[in-house]
């Protein structure tokens, strides 16, 4: 009878490796994917429930909010680099905020406190 022992890393051809280095390099951006979409949907739930409570959005406003991610998706895709979606962020927020800029403490704020946290 062979025994099925599993052979060490080292021991594989280097195709072998870079098959198995690809697998799990694409188990880990599937993780990060999943754990992205999940806080999305956090994200998204949060902010009905304030646009709600704080605000008095009503259940048709909540659902063009909603809807509204998906436009917003799409735009972003049609933004091909980082610096395309940073610009063109900036200008929305410029239109948003026309007299005091986007408030940009109140985000380092938060990373501040996620960072001392951990």
């Amino acid at each position: 009878m062979r025994c099925n022992i599993p052979k060490d890393v080292m021991d594989m051809s280097p195709s072998q490796r870079q098959r198995i280095a690809k697998y799990y390099t694409q188990q880990a951006y599937n993780l990060v994917d999943q754990e992205h979409e999940r806080v999305q949907e956090v994200m998204i739930k949060g902010n009905c429930s304030m646009l709600s409570r704080v605000f008095g959005f009503t259940e048709e406003q909540l659902l063009a909010y909603v809807a509204e991610w998906k436009r917003f998706y799409r735009r972003l895709e049609r933004l091909k680099t980082q610096e395309e979606q940073d610009a063109w962020l900036e200008e929305q927020m410029k239109e948003c905020f026309p007299t005091c800029g986007f408030p940009q403490f109140r985000i380092d704020e938060l990373k501040n406190a996620e960072e001392a946290a951990i």
